[in-house]
Parts: structure tokens; C-alpha cells; sequence
């Protein structure tokens, strides 16, 4: 998770992470953005089940919060499991 900053060009910071850490950029997240998910998730008592989500947010530490059609919140939940699942911004 890299957070890219109101004053950084979106450009330059993919250009980094490609060069500098060799890594694959699953895609880019705005907070209050429309998120999708193809499959289910389960997290302790919460099953999300296949949908669109609102994101809130994403942590730096690989969890992310999302907010159900109903206005569920969810807790924070691991983005290995989010997109296992096909999280992904709705465009």
C-alpha cells in the first residue's frame, strides 16, 4: 500500500513503484470510491457477499474499511482477502 498524495503526479508515483520495487499495481483507490467485489468475503462474523461497496478506506497496513449499499459498515479487513475476492474500483 503506498498512498499517493494531493501535491504527487499519479504518473510519477507509478513510475517509482515499478522501477524501485518491482512491484504489480493491482489498481488506484480514492477514499469514498466504488469498489466491487466478484466473490464472497468472510471476516470473523461478516460475510460481504458479491458486489459494490463503498471503500472508506485503506490503511498502510494492508486493511481497508468498506460501507455496504444498506450503510453496513464493515471492519477493517485484509486486502489479501479483498482481492482474492476481485476487489477492484468500479469504473
Amino acid at each position: 500500500v503506498r498512498p499517493v498524495r494531493v501535491f504527487e503526479s499519479l504518473r510519477a508515483v507509478k513510475t517509482e513503484l515499478r522501477q524501485t520495487q518491482n512491484l504489480t499495481i493491482v489498481g488506484f483507490f480514492k477514499s469514498s470510491c466504488l469498489v466491487r467485489l466478484d466473490k464472497p468475503v468472510t471476516h470473523g462474523k461478516w460475510v460481504l457477499e458479491p458486489g459494490i461497496y463503498r471503500l472508506n478506506t485503506i490503511k498502510q497496513d494492508g486493511r481497508a474499511r468498506l460501507t455496504s449499499a444498506s450503510g453496513q459498515k464493515t471492519p477493517a479487513i485484509s486486502l489479501r482477502k479483498l482481492l482474492n475476492a476481485g476487489f477492484r474500483p468500479l469504473r
